[in-house]
């Protein structure tokens, strides 16, 4: 085998390196951008309950507060 011949057999490796490089890639882009749609999903979750528990702390708050007011008038 010749210099030429070695070289354009080394082209056409990489070029098939290449190609199926791509295709890796595009699957990696793929599974990306999954992970990211279900994170987004898992932070609004995170946000929506961080918004109920103030609600909640809020409420149990003023409940306190109801109780201590009922609780001095009664001693």
């Amino acid at each position: 085998m010749d210099l030429q011949d070695k070289i354009l057999s080394t082209v056409l490796d990489i070029q098939q390196d290449v190609k199926d490089l791509s295709g890796r890639m595009a699957r990696v882009e793929t599974v990306q951008d999954r992970v990211y749609d279900k994170l987004d999903g898992f932070m609004l979750l995170v946000n929506r309950h961080e918004a109920e528990i103030a609600a909640v702390r809020s409420s149990l708050r003023r409940l306190e507060e109801r109780i201590e007011q009922l609780e001095t008038v009664r001693a």
